[in-house]
């Protein structure tokens, strides 16, 4: 303790000479694992100061038995580097931003390192059963109160066994678990199916973010992008902010706020701007106005940011005196602070040459790998401003899930929810059920390329089975 009361701040950051000090005590004992916790809150400036090199060279010295579990510090941290270093050991990355409180993660992190359960895990499966695109990647060491969550995709059926390797101390131990693989999956495209994308897209986004960018890798993510309904820089028109939902319909009820969506989340690529929707704050929108207004469907996703500032604004003139320093009211504050980091942080975002890889340091850079992290760990779905509705993405824009593919030029057919042209459609296309999810406020691309939008207040009551037919008729 009096060695570190006599530690003063100062001079720079010699990263490489000191996780080659750490890694200098490891013993010859190759059944025991070694960890190191690495701290820092800044970027190399002493000795090898090129992040690559410095992954480089430790990764040349890294054995199977070595984890090194980073901490970042504040902004001022190369976050790709960070990032590097733990994944190829298998360990995590954990960020303490200039808000947090550095003790709380830290003795999680403490915690979590104190019991171990299996280390150098791995996952198989027999009788001709093959596994692959399975994230994460590499599969982390298992801790006491931990789980192990992984997504992916098998060829083959019928009965086999997964089996669980790893070493438990010094001795090897192997889980069985039979089961039988369908010929085909079904009813996982809501689930297993969006989870397995939002982890393919966040190792994606890595790999970009620390190796450039390529033709075939950007065109993965946006083609995932696209048809999860997932936040990426190269879908910009899907980027919007997921922080809050306002889900009441009118004021006059309490107010719900609901937590943090999915995606990219409140991260720095959600973008605000662009006029309000006409037709007031937590009530949908009537639909010509919905029409007059997207002029296009970048412009349709962009006006959420002015619409979601507008709803908070309203929210707070509606409340009690008494409640406006409450909960909820600081949650709708918490909400315009994060649209107006998110805005900011947009505007310092590097695009075209520098794309992600012009991003690994700095507030952004740490922004970036979080959200990433937070994709390709993902295990549960969220509520988000992006929802999946047999099979077309929609974006919820002023209390009306839209597609994202519907401009102020498409052709479009107005049904009253409720009425007998509604329960006509879903009777004779039952895979409807998934929009109608949505509610009664939508509007929804069908496969003639024809817009349905559905309203609960005007629309069509009747339509014939012809017209029906006409519009889940795909175009040739």
């Amino acid at each position: 303790i009096k060695w570190i009361d006599d530690l003063q701040s100062g001079g720079g950051t010699a990263i490489l000479p000191a996780l080659n000090k750490e890694l200098d005590f490891r013993t010859k004992d190759t059944a025991r694992n070694f960890t190191v916790a690495f701290f820092t809150d800044g970027q190399p400036t002493i000795d090898e100061t090129d992040p690559t090199k410095i992954v480089k060279a430790i990764g040349a010295k890294n054995s199977v038995n070595t984890r090194i579990f980073t901490f970042g510090v504040g902004d001022d941290v190369n976050a790709a580097m960070l990032d590097q270093l733990a994944d190829s050991t298998r360990a995590v990355t954990t960020y303490v931003r200039p808000s947090e409180d550095i003790g709380a993660k830290s003795n999680a992190l403490i915690a979590k390192l104190s019991h171990p359960v299996m280390t150098n895990v791995k996952l198989a499966a027999t009788n001709g059963i093959r596994l692959s695109e399975m994230y994460p990647v590499q599969l982390p060491d298992l801790f006491f109160g931990s789980q192990l969550v992984l997504f992916g995709r098998y060829s083959g059926d019928g009965h086999a066994a997964i089996k669980l390797n790893g070493m438990l101390g010094t001795e090897q131990k192997e889980i069985v678990y039979e089961l039988d693989f369908a010929d085909k999956t079904k009813n996982n495209r809501n689930f297993v199916e969006q989870l397995w994308a939002r982890r393919k897209v966040g190792y994606l986004l890595d790999q970009i973010r620390v190796n450039g960018e390529s033709k075939e890798l950007v065109d993965d993510v946006t083609k995932l992008a696209k048809k999860y309904g997932i936040a990426t820089p190269y879908t910009s028109y899907l980027v919007v902010p997921d922080a809050v939902m306002p889900v009441a319909q009118n004021f006059d009820r309490k107010l719900t706020v609901l937590p943090p969506g999915g995606g990219l989340g409140g991260g720095p690529l959600a973008t605000g701007g662009g006029g309000a929707l006409p037709g007031g704050p937590g009530a949908p929108a009537k639909f010509d106005d919905l029409k007059k207004y997207a002029e296009s469907k970048d412009g349709l996703a962009a006006s959420r940011g002015a619409v979601f500032e507008k709803q908070i604004d309203e929210s707070l003139k509606k409340m009690k005196p008494e409640d406006r320093n409450g909960y909820l009211s600081k949650s709708l504050e918490q909400a315009r602070a994060e649209m107006k980091n998110n805005n900011d942080a947009n505007k310092n975002y590097k695009g075209g040459e520098a794309g992600l890889k012009g991003n690994q340091s700095g507030r952004l850079g740490v922004d970036l790998a979080e959200a990433s992290n937070k994709l390709r760990q993902q295990d549960r779905l969220t509520l988000s401003a992006n929802k999946q509705a047999n099979g077309r993405n929609c974006v919820e824009v002023a209390g009306n899930w839209v597609d994202d593919a519907f401009t102020s030029t498409t052709k479009t057919v107005n049904i009253k929810a409720q009425s007998d042209a509604y329960f006509s459609i879903l009777t004779a296309h039952p895979e409807m059920k998934d929009v109608y999810l949505l509610g009664n406020n939508w509007v929804w691309i069908t496969p003639s390329g024809v817009a349905l939008a559905m309203s609960e207040t005007s629309g069509d009551e009747k339509l014939s089975e012809k017209q029906i037919n006409e519009l889940f008729t795909a175009k040739k």
